[in-house]
């Protein structure tokens, strides 16, 4: 943590595997509430499958997200839906949410 800042999200342990591919292995990292942060790296080096995981939209193998002291999972999502939006590569919908939600859900972000 940084200033005693309230952490505003937190990654341990995050691992994640296509078939017999590891593509994050053991990530950990956090930041405080105020922080600007980057996630770069060249292609393939799982930044696009970390923002999944940190949005819910990703099962991982293993490890824990927190957003604001609350998990985030594809089970587990509140905070991300209510607190956080982010669009990766494309635009892309969350699988759990209907179509009327995602129009709710754009039409409340743009005001």
């Amino acid at each position: 943590m940084q200033n005693g800042q309230a952490k505003m999200v937190q990654v341990t342990g995050l691992r994640k595997k296509f078939g017999r591919r590891v593509v994050l292995r053991d990530v950990n990292f956090a930041f405080s509430t105020g922080a600007v942060v980057g996630l770069v790296g060249p292609n393939g080096a799982g930044k696009t499958t970390i923002m999944k995981a940190l949005l819910g939209l990703l099962a991982t193998d293993a490890g824990n997200v927190q957003i604001l002291g609350q998990p985030v999972s594809v089970n587990t999502h509140t905070i991300v839906t209510q607190q956080v939006g982010a669009l990766i590569e494309r635009p892309a919908i969350y699988p759990f949410l209907t179509g009327w939600q995602h129009l709710q859900l754009m039409t409340t972000s743009a005001e």
